[in-house]
């Protein structure tokens, strides 16, 4: 998946979760989360496997990515 740092900044925020938690929950360093949402605009410069632990921590939090973007999951009961 491809997304950029502003996109991941979007997804902690619809979350609610910050760097630190977000760190914690990827099992990935605080500067390695710092980095990823320096992009900005850009895409995401780092390893496969940082950029699926990161997205999976995100996605334990209701928020699932889609093409080019995130959402936040319906997780209404009918």
């Amino acid at each position: 998946m491809i997304i950029t740092g502003r996109q991941l900044r979007a997804a902690c925020a619809l979350a609610g979760i910050d760097q630190i938690e977000l760190a914690k929950r990827a099992k990935v360093s605080i500067g390695t989360v710092r980095r990823m949402e320096a992009f900005n605009d850009s895409i995401v410069g780092c390893s496969a496997a940082t950029l699926d632990k990161v997205i999976a921590a995100i996605e334990e939090s209701v928020v699932v990515f889609v093409d080019h973007g995130a959402q936040m999951a319906d997780v209404r009961e009918n």
